[in-house]
């Protein structure tokens, strides 16, 4: 069996203490750009929801999913 799974055959095998930890540390640092960012899209006159954020928004959020679902691992 370890010879059909090349992680395994080294000694690696899955940690979900491990995996849980390192996920909090991804969704923690996507926390603090989000929490950099939003300031700087904000206008003049402190209003978050502009037409030009929100359209910003509305297109770069598909186009990175679509991005990311052509290019496969």
């Amino acid at each position: 069996m370890s010879l059909l799974c090349p992680l395994t055959a080294f000694g690696l095998r899955t940690n979900t203490e491990l995996s849980a930890f390192l996920l909090a540390v991804g969704v923690g640092a996507i926390a603090q750009v989000v929490i950099q960012i939003v300031p700087s899209l904000r206008d003049k006159d402190g209003r978050l929801l502009e037409p030009a954020t929100v359209g910003g928004v509305a297109v770069g959020l598909p186009t990175m999913f679509l991005t990311g679902s052509l290019v496969t691992a």
